[in-house]
């Protein structure tokens, strides 16, 4: 099964498909997204990507929760920007360096790219310190506030 991943038609949605449903209808069937070397994620990224993944082989997140979760065939892990790349536009900083990328499961992953999508800033420490809450009751609860 293929991991979801945000729709390259700029709602944000989680998917599966190549599209969101309503992306995939505003679309067309001859629209073609920009390649992921055009976007800036070539070689050197799937180079840096891999390395994380060989360096930090488990969820991040869920580790600092004390929950175990390894990278397997059917549930592999991701990599999660600390800090988005589309903040990096005007610096010279690299937005791949190691100490922005954090090896995360597709459901922390999920989380972390909704909530940015929600602009609910937090830091990814702050999203890892267990509460008396659940995490997730506690996205919940701010999420319905907005």
């Amino acid at each position: 099964m293929k991991p979801y991943k945000e729709c390259p038609g700029g709602c944000g949605t989680l998917t599966r498909a190549k599209y969101c449903p309503k992306c995939a209808a505003r679309r067309g069937a001859d629209y073609k997204p920009k390649s992921s070397k055009a976007r800036g994620l070539g070689g050197l990224w799937r180079r840096k990507r891999l390395a994380k993944l060989a360096a930090r082989p488990y969820c991040e997140r869920c580790a600092r929760l004390g929950i175990t979760t390894f990278g397997t065939k059917e549930r592999p892990l991701e990599v999660h920007h600390i800090v988005p790349r589309r903040m990096f536009v005007n610096s010279t900083d690299d937005p791949d360096a190691m100490d922005n990328l954090a090896s995360t499961c597709v459901p922390c992953h999920q989380l972390l790219s909704q909530l940015e999508k929600h602009s609910i800033r937090a830091s990814f420490l702050e999203l890892t310190k267990p509460t008396p809450k659940t995490q997730f009751e506690a996205i919940a609860s701010q999420l319905k506030a907005r």
